[in-house]
């Protein structure tokens, strides 16, 4: 049993590190193509959705509960790869810097004002919501391809995504100011 846990676990650690180096390939695809990369982008960040899928999947085999490194910082993977889309729509011209600033700034305060996985959580889905945008907006086949995905997936996971869906809210409650910030927000 114990060697079928670490299996799992690997496999699901190689997914999530996967999800980086998509991170890193959806930015070189605006550095070298920009624009016209924006099929590749989107097939890149499908696929990173499906590794987020599954590595998510066979992580929750385990019945301990254990967490490896790279299964803890899972939430971190996907900002990244959520904020390679920012980057790329930025290098590509799709969006305005000061979009891209918007995101920027609201990640950065995230991240060192607040302790929130609910915040995190709103920055991909902002991220998310956007590539839906410009994928109706530049190639809508893509967004087709992502409604169904997302449909599919809703279907399939069901009680996990309500599981998550009740713990974005409920997070809204824990949210709390880091140290530094608490003066300024009282």
């Amino acid at each position: 049993m114990k060697s079928n846990f670490f299996k799992l676990k690997f496999i699901a650690d190689v997914l999530t590190s996967f999800r980086l180096f998509i991170s890193l390939l959806i930015i070189l695809t605006g550095l070298i193509w920009g624009k016209d990369g924006l099929s590749v982008t989107f097939v890149l960040l499908l696929i990173g959705w499906i590794t987020d899928v599954f590595d998510g999947f066979l992580a929750r085999r385990d019945k301990e509960g254990k967490q490896t490194w790279i299964g803890e910082n899972d939430l971190i993977v996907d900002v990244i790869l959520a904020f390679s889309m920012i980057i790329y729509f930025t290098e590509s011209g799709i969006i305005s810097l000061w979009v891209s600033l918007f995101y920027f700034a609201f990640l950065i305060l995230v991240t060192f004002a607040f302790t929130a996985w609910s915040l995190y959580a709103t920055y991909i889905g902002l991220s998310y919501g956007l590539c839906l945008l410009i994928s109706y907006l530049y190639a809508p086949l893509f967004w087709w391809l992502f409604l169904i995905y997302i449909a599919v997936v809703l279907l399939v996971t069901w009680d996990h995504c309500w599981e998550n869906i009740r713990a974005f809210f409920s997070g809204f409650s824990e949210i709390e100011a880091r140290e530094p910030f608490k003066k300024w927000l009282v």
